[in-house]
C-alpha cells in the first residue's frame, strides 16, 4: 500500500472539515427549533396561565358580590332609625308575627320577624324592617315612633334598636361593592359589543 500524499491527506481534511461544519450547522438548527418550541410552549402555557388567573378573578369577584349584599342585609339589622327624631310615640300592641330566613335578601343572613300591630284601636300596620323585631313579640306592648313617609315607605324606630351612625356607614360601604361590581360588567358588556361590531 503506497504512503498517502499530502495532497490526499489535505483532500481528505479537507472533506472531514466541510462534513463536520455541516453536523455542526443542523445540530445547531436542531437546537434553534427545539428553543423555538420551548418559547412558544412556554408563551402559550403563560398566556393560559394569565386567562385562568383573569377568570378566577372574575369569578371570586362574582361571588363575593351578593355575599356583600348579604352582609349589608345582616349589618343592617343592628341599626335602626332615630328615635329620637320620631314625630310621634305610640304604645302597640304586637297581634302576629312571621318568621324570615335564615337567608333573605333584605335582611341577609340569620332570622327576624316581620309583625303586624295594633295601634289605637283601628290602625292595624305590619311593620317588616329586618332587625325592627329580633323574636317573635306576639301579644307584647310596645312603644315605637313614627318617623315619617318617604317615597311611599313608612319608617318606623324603637327605642331598643338606637341608630348607629358606624353601622350604617358599613352597611352604605357593603352595599356600593354589588353595584359598583354591576356596572363593571355592564362597561365590559359594552365594550365587548363595541368591540365586535368593530371587526369586518
Amino acid at each position: 500500500m503506497s504512503p498517502m500524499s499530502d495532497e490526499e491527506r489535505q483532500r481528505r481534511l479537507a472533506n472531514f472539515e466541510k462534513e463536520q461544519a455541516a453536523l455542526d450547522a443542523r445540530r445547531e438548527a436542531a437546537r434553534r427549533r427545539d428553543r423555538e418550541v420551548s418559547d412558544t410552549q412556554a408563551a402559550v402555557l403563560g398566556k393560559r396561565s394569565g386567562l385562568g388567573r383573569f377568570w378566577a378573578g372574575v369569578a371570586l369577584v362574582l361571588v363575593l358580590a351578593p355575599l356583600s349584599w348579604l352582609a349589608s342585609g345582616t349589618v343592617g339589622r343592628y341599626t335602626g332609625n332615630d328615635f329620637g327624631d320620631a314625630k310621634t310615640t305610640y304604645r302597640a300592641v304586637v297581634q302576629s308575627c312571621d318568621k324570615r330566613g335564615p337567608v333573605t335578601d333584605k335582611g341577609g343572613f340569620g332570622t327576624y320577624y316581620v309583625c303586624r300591630v295594633k295601634i289605637g284601636d283601628v290602625d292595624t300596620r305590619q311593620i317588616s324592617d329586618p332587625g325592627f323585631f329580633p323574636d317573635d313579640q306576639t301579644g307584647r306592648t310596645i312603644t315605637i315612633g313614627d318617623n315619617g313617609s318617604s317615597r311611599g315607605v313608612h319608617a318606623w324606630s324603637r327605642p331598643e334598636l338606637p341608630s348607629r351612625w358606624y353601622l350604617n356607614a358599613l352597611v352604605i360601604i357593603l352595599g356600593l361593592f354589588p353595584a359598583l361590581v354591576i356596572c363593571l360588567l355592564v362597561f365590559v358588556a359594552i365594550a365587548a359589543f363595541k368591540g365586535r361590531r368593530r371587526k369586518p
